[in-house]
């Protein structure tokens, strides 16, 4: 069973900022305002039907070397524009 009772908040507030790899996938309490909580030092990302949108994008951290993106049905070709800002 995933864990259903973490929190967009709960990820902003005590998620260790040197965590390097993370697997995100969407419950009830999460959301895509959640890229915008992410330690800055990620490097392998995971995310899983958070409904994110190209502009979103531009939120994850730049030291990302592994991006895996499933079910994220909005985006397109226009959010590797985002990848490089």
């Amino acid at each position: 069973e995933w864990c259903k009772e973490i929190t967009n908040e709960g990820i902003k507030n005590y998620i260790p900022t040197s965590l390097k790899s993370l697997i995100l996938e969407s419950n009830s309490k999460i959301n895509k305002e959640v890229v915008k909580y992410l330690p800055q030092d990620l490097t392998e990302l995971t995310i899983y039907r958070i409904k994110l949108e190209n502009e979103d994008i531009q939120y994850l951290p730049s030291s990302l070397t592994m991006l895996e993106l499933r079910y994220e049905d909005k985006l397109t070709n226009e959010m590797f524009k985002y990848l490089s800002t």
